[in-house]
């Protein structure tokens, strides 16, 4: 499938990680995520998913592999959460905002959103404090890769408006 581009803009607030928290479960509340489709073979037993395993899967081959990942597969939590909901399809991600769950850094890593630099801003708005209009239509993830999301805060002359989060996750 590839990776998704998404981005999101709410009014500001101060604590940026907790806009990001409240973010992420809106958009598990409003269904705004990829899933994937269930995996009917967790409804079986362990002895009726073997018997459709080749060699059973008692052998050291691919049914050996297959019978550990459906193992895995059934021990994962119920879906009740954004957390849960990306724990039960660690392959795919969501393709939203739900995959950055390791909340906010203060530069580009796995799972988190962090704010451009000065000299990104300066670079791709012309100004520290651009507004929301500018975000909105050049809006850069600088040197951010899948899996990586940012953030900007836009302004109204000087007071803080909204923060846009945007970034690319998903396989």
């Amino acid at each position: 499938m590839g990776a998704s581009h998404w981005e999101y803009r709410v009014p500001y607030r101060p604590d940026v990680a907790a806009a990001l928290d409240a973010l992420r479960w809106q958009a598990y509340r409003d269904g705004d995520y990829y899933q994937v489709e269930p995996d009917s073979t967790l409804e079986m037993s362990e002895d009726d998913y073997r018997a459709t395993l080749p060699g059973n899967g008692d052998d050291n081959d691919i049914g050996t592999f297959l019978l550990d990942e459906w193992r895995k597969a059934k021990k994962r939590p119920a879906v009740d959460s954004p957390d849960t909901l990306l724990a039960n399809q660690p392959e795919s991600g969501t393709h939203s905002i739900i995959d950055m769950m390791n909340g906010v850094s203060e530069a580009a890593a796995f799972g988190t959103v962090s704010p451009l630099t000065e000299a990104e801003l300066l670079d791709c708005f012309g100004t520290l404090k651009p507004s929301g209009d500018q975000v909105a239509e050049g809006a850069s993830l600088g040197g951010r890769h899948g899996w990586e999301g940012a953030y900007v805060i836009s302004y109204e002359g000087e007071t803080p408006m909204e923060i846009h989060f945007f970034g690319y996750s998903g396989d």
